[in-house]
């Protein structure tokens, strides 16, 4: 027993099985790309050796617990049995759990439900025999299916197939013979084929070959010599002369010889084949429309037969003498044990739009003599009878809904797993015995504070009406303006409270600029800024609505509309005669599953978030600025259209275009003091009838929170003052006479202040939303950069390599923050991202990323370090040592937070659309680099590769893998995170020229390895 845990527990085979596991899955998401899903499946995830595998390293980790003790240490121990946990629960739903869909019409109800995979299945009268398979485009298909009929047996086996069958005709190779047609009706182009003893319907008119029909139709009738005769007269068009003629009823043309179009009803029609002894074959094509068709060989009682099944179509019927079998490939049906009844579908739009919002499924289960009602939506799923349903799409006539169900045994011991392995990760930082503590204390006596990371037109206003609401405000007293110019005016509109779309009340200038930059990704366009491009979308929409300001840079919509090169196009663009242009692609992109998605479809569903608040605004609808009490959210004039009470719709409306009024005579004659005054009238409006009054210090805080741009320019200072220090380290190390400590506290002085900067910057986000200022991925991003930041400062005293890149760090998280903040969600989330794991989720995989950086840009200074001349080794090799304790720490870190994040990843899954894991590119890679990194951490207990040279090498080269994570796959792979459709994209050089870099840098560094020391 003792041998066997040796030899299975070994740390070898754990860092080959981790490397395995890593390739493979990654391998599987190129296949993917290049040719499709199901050969990726067959290929490598439902392959025999990819879970033999899993099966390893589960038995591996088992052994190994008991090989080196680990359950003395209950941190070690909580963290790694997680796994055996999440293993379980990962094997029981790959061979035990059902994924469907169940499809619902309204007032109906269904029990059947459609297997997501598909199965062939081999049946007869009495007998059924079917089996789950995969097949491969490129081969190493075995399928192989027997049938017991009568004590017999009926044997069918896979030979080929055919992706996108076109069918097609070999001559003098079968029985029967054909005519081609092509019928065109109003431009639509039809072909069809007519064989020897058949017919078909065009129109009102039948057409035989070969065969007679004696019934009072019309009708024409071809001969085996393909003389065409009918039973009414026809025109035609001779092409030969090109001119029209009458064939006249019961005179026969033969088509083989003659050149002619007829007219029938509407349609045209020509033959433009004929062949003699057809059989029919199938050759791959590029029209995905068509489906995959599967070339199989059945064999019963001695005799084989050769046959074309087509995936997801009806079964094929097969005579082997005188038995009967049937074949078919694709979803099964299985039944649930109770009814599911659709009640209601309701599709929300977008307000004074078309495009689909949300949508949600109102339905009664029957279940014997229970009957309970519940609503179907995304983030809101229905688990009943151990199944659970989940919204994923819809019929396109909006009376039917598409429920996904799923039945996963392996749910309960997979979260089990999450929390062990998330208790074991929180315990590890904490275990005076782990190893993060240690290398804790290897740098000096210091101690490391790591910070938690959990993470309308114009109008004129009635003047009587406008004094009517001034008496009714009877202590309201009209502030004098004079002379009031433009840019005064904007900065008094800019502090007005209008309700967000969030239902936070803010100032205008908040909305307006978050709305531009959704709309423009940018802040002012032609001169206006966003407060003013904001107003000109509501009283100057005719001018604008021509003009070129809607951010669009997807060429293949450019392409499809002719919208020009530009990285900008027009509102008017997307408008024609039959009205928008892209409503019948945007309600066929809205009814697929998110995760079905591709990048054309993603991008123009954004595209038509855009239009559809550029829609929006231009009626006033974004105005929210008028309440009716104060409980009541906030509305726009536009909102109080057919609104009961007729006093306060008045109040409102008279209101709101008194100021839109003034505007618009202010641009014309430059004061705009009648306009400041409207804006006074509706403040006061707010605080008398509503009662809701912000302090005018926080209006004025958010105000210059936004112009500020507090964590932009502190990104700049980071960047700068760490790329500054970085270089006098290397200065230092090579003996240039620098006076570094006094430099370090110079830059210590401008990082303490940088960072009181950044803490007041969060505490006045936290001030001005009223909520903890790591709600969402931007704020997460921030607070990281935070963290980080004091980190560094920690760690200053001891380490001024740990200093100057942690503020790099800081920098560059700061970086990524504000790229996520340049695409603002004005409008409510879509519901799949309505969801707080959804948060929690980003912002902690997002916050391994910025370790890992770390990681890699420390194991870059070592390798600069090795590249040295001996002069300088005693110099620095202290600085080695010390970068790889706080690398190796790090990356404890790092992977700590990218294992805890991936599995909130799948928590939100399962919870948004019920399934956790779906070997997705960017989820497969996220795998990848855990897998990577889990490689890196234990290679050190292998003593030929525990060094500081070896471990530097791998931290470098292993950031690889996150930026195939985050940005490889959304360019170069396909999936529900990709933006690429499965084309090889262009390898930047940059790329190249940094890989380069790094093997030549690596290989440099190795002729002085005699520096390098254990670990």
């Amino acid at each position: 027993m003792k041998d066997i845990v040796k030899v299975f527990g070994s740390i070898k085979l754990s860092l080959v099985l981790f490397l395995l596991f890593a390739f493979f899955s990654g391998f599987a998401t190129f296949i993917e790309s290049k040719f499709d899903t199901p050969t990726a499946w067959r290929l490598v995830y439902a392959n025999f050796y990819f879970g033999f595998i899993q099966l390893l390293l589960g038995i591996n980790l088992l052994c190994a617990i008991f090989r080196y003790k680990i359950y003395r240490k209950i941190a070690l121990l909580t963290f790694h049995i997680s796994f055996l946990f999440i293993l379980f629960g990962s094997g029981m739903t790959r061979y035990f759990g059902i994924e469907g869909s169940l499809h619902i019409r309204e007032n109906t109800q269904n029990s059947i439900v459609s297997t997501s995979q598909s199965y062939v299945v081999l049946s007869d009268e009495k007998n059924k025999a079917y089996k789950q398979s995969y097949l491969s485009v490129v081969g190493f298909n075995d399928l192989d299916l027997s049938l017991d009929k009568d004590g017999k047996k009926a044997n069918l086996k896979y030979k080929d197939i055919i992706l996108h069958a076109k069918k097609d005709y070999e001559a003098n190779s079968g029985d029967s013979d054909v005519i081609r047609f092509l019928a065109d009706k109003n431009g639509q182009k039809i072909n069809f084929d007519i064989l020897s003893n058949d017919y078909v319907s065009l129109g009102d008119v039948f057409i035989t070959f070969n065969k007679k029909i004696s019934m009072p139709i019309k009708t024409i009738s071809i001969d085996d010599d393909y003389a065409l005769t009918a039973n009414f007269d026809i025109n035609y068009l001779d092409i030969n002369d090109n001119k029209n003629k009458v064939l006249l009823k019961n005179t026969p043309i033969n088509l083989n010889e003659a050149k002619v179009v007829f007219n029938l009803d509407g349609y045209t029609l020509r033959a433009y084949d004929f062949i003699k002894k057809a059989k029919v074959v199938y050759t791959k094509s590029d029209d995905e429309k068509l489906p995959n068709a599967i070339l199989f060989e059945l064999e019963y009682n001695n005799i084989k037969k050769d046959l074309y099944v087509f995936e997801n179509e009806r079964a094929i019927d097969v005579i082997l003498g005188d038995d009967k079998f049937s074949i078919s490939y694709g979803a099964v049906d299985f039944k649930l044990p109770f009814e599911v009844h659709l009640d209601k579908f309701e599709l929300l739009r977008y307000t004074s739009s078309n495009s689909p919002k949300s949508y949600k499924s109102y339905i009664t289960i029957y279940d014997k003599d229970k009957e309970i009602k519940e609503e179907i939506y995304m983030n809101n799923t229905l688990d009943y009878g151990g199944f659970r349903f989940f919204q994923s799409s819809y019929d396109k006539d909006e009376k039917g809904t598409i429920l996904s169900v799923n039945k996963d045994p392996g749910k309960i011991p997979t979260y089990i797993g999450y929390f062990l392995l998330t208790l074991g990760l929180v315990l590890n930082l904490f275990d005076k015995n782990s190893r993060f503590l240690y290398l804790a204390r290897k740098l000096s006596s210091v101690s490391l504070v790591f910070m938690s990371l959990i993470f309308v037109t114009s109008l004129r206003a009635d003047e009587s009406a406008l004094e009517s609401i001034k008496a009714t405000f009877k202590d309201y007293t009209p502030q004098k303006y004079e002379n009031v110019s433009k840019e005064e005016h904007f900065k008094h509109l800019s502090k007005l409270l209008v309700q967000m779309p969030n239902s936070r009340i803010a100032p205008l200038d908040t909305l307006a600029r978050d709305l531009v930059e959704k709309v423009h990704k940018g802040s002012s366009f032609e001169g206006m800024n966003h407060l003013e491009l904001f107003m000109q979308m509501i009283i100057g929409f005719d001018k604008l609505k021509s003009k070129e300001f809607i951010y669009l840079t997807n060429k293949d919509i450019k392409a499809k509309y002719n919208l020009g090169a530009g990285k900008y196009v027009s509102f008017d663009s997307f408008f024609d005669e039959n009205g928008y242009k892209l409503r019948k692609e945007v309600e066929y992109a809205s009814r697929k599953a998110p995760n079905k998605r591709n990048l054309y479809e993603k991008e123009l569903l954004k595209l038509d978030e855009r239009i559809n608040i550029i829609n929006s605004a231009s009626m006033g609808f974004y105005f929210k600025v008028f309440g009716i009490n104060s409980s009541s959210p906030w509305l726009s004039s536009y909102d109080f259209m057919g609104y009961d009470d007729k006093d306060i719709s008045t109040q409102v409306y008279v209101l709101s275009f008194n100021y839109f009024d003034a505007l618009d005579k202010a641009y014309k004659s430059g004061d705009f003091s009648l306009a400041n005054n409207a804006i006074d009238l509706i403040n006061y409006y707010q605080h008398k009838n509503v009662g809701y009054k912000i302090d005018d210090l926080k209006i004025k805080s958010e105000i210059f929170f936004n112009n500020a741009k507090i964590f932009t320019n502190l990104m700049k200072v980071y960047l700068l003052a760490g790329i500054i220090l970085l270089v006098l380290v290397f200065m230092r190390l090579l003996n240039f006479k620098v006076k570094l400590d006094m430099l370090n506290k110079i830059f210590m002085l401008v990082l303490v202040l940088a960072f009181i900067v950044h803490t007041l910057g969060l505490l006045l986000r936290w001030y001005i939303s009223g909520h903890a200022p790591w709600s969402n991925s931007y704020e997460s991003m921030v607070y990281i950069s935070w963290a980080i930041t004091l980190s560094g400062i920690i760690f200053a005293k001891k380490s001024h390599i740990a200093l100057a890149l942690s503020t790099i760090l800081s920098g560059i998280m700061l970086f990524g923050a504000i790229l996520a903040e340049l695409d603002p969600q004005i409008t409510n989330l879509v519901p799949v991202l309505q969801s707080y794991w959804l948060s929690i989720h980003v912002s902690v995989i997002t916050a391994s990323y910025g370790f890992f950086g770390l990681c890699a840009l420390l194991g870059i200074f070592v390798l600069v370090l090795f590249c040295m001349p001996k002069k300088y080794h005693k110099n620095i090799a202290n600085s080695i040592k010390e970068a790889t304790y706080i690398n190796e720490m790090a990356m404890i870190l790092g992977l700590s937070l990218l294992v805890v994040g991936n599995f909130f990843g799948a928590i939100w899954a399962n919870e948004s659309w019920g399934r956790y894991w779906g070997w997705d590119s960017k989820e497969t890679w996220a795998l990848v680099s855990i897998l990577i990194y889990s490689f890196i951490v234990h290679v050190r207990l292998v003593k030929s590769l525990s060094n500081t040279y070896v471990f530097a090498v791998l931290s470098a080269f292993a950031y690889w893998s996150i930026i195939m994570t985050y940005f490889g796959v959304n360019y170069f792979l396909t999936g529900m995170h990709s933006y690429a459709k499965g084309d090889l994209a262009t390898v930047p050089n940059l790329v190249w020229v940094v890989f380069i870099f790094m093997i030549m840098l690596s290989l440099l560094a190795y002729k002085n390895k005699n520096l390098q020391e254990r670990l």
